[in-house]
């Protein structure tokens, strides 16, 4: 190899050393594609209740419902609408490992009512909701999620008829 060869390879190599840093550096600092929003810990709910509701009137079709296997939760099928509390029993069996929190919602998708987290073996009776509410449905949307990290562990919603009293 002649001199100018040899300054080639010279240069081409200190290229290619540069680029290995700049690429090394770029890995090691680059930011997470995750982006976390401000998610604010919503409170623990102050009016539950330990243990499952007694006597709930057949008429609100409390019952069960499980979630792919992973958790289950009871609510009222049929809520009872009297003034502006809405009467759900909604209820987190002791044997869930989840918290759970309900989300009420009226006919135009807007949130007119909202539990606290609810541990597993307590139930809330009502949930207050926003005045003047008179839809004859409501759609209930139910959150969980794992103990202390608040990591989402899932959502289920549905369509509910309304009793109003």
């Amino acid at each position: 190899m002649d001199k100018v060869q040899k300054s080639i390879i010279g240069i081409l190599t200190m290229i290619l050393l540069a680029l290995l840093v700049y690429l090394t550096t770029m890995i090691t600092n680059r930011q997470s594609d995750i982006i976390v929003g401000n998610f604010q810990a919503p409170p623990f709910e102050v009016h539950a209740e330990i243990g499952v509701p007694n006597e709930v009137d057949p008429l609100l079709n409390y019952s069960d419902i499980m979630i792919e296997g992973n958790y289950g939760f009871s609510i009222a099928g049929t809520p009872l609408l009297e003034k502006n509390e809405l009467s759900v029993y909604f209820t987190n069996p002791k044997e869930n490992t989840v918290w759970l929190l309900l989300r009420v919602y009226n006919a135009l998708g807007e949130e007119i009512g909202t539990t606290g987290i609810v541990r597993p073996g307590e139930y809330v009776k009502t949930v207050r909701l926003d005045p003047n509410v008179d839809d004859e449905s409501i759609r209930v949307k139910v959150l969980s999620y794992e103990p202390d990290t608040y990591y989402s562990l899932g959502t289920a919603s549905a369509t509910l008829p309304v009793i109003t009293k």
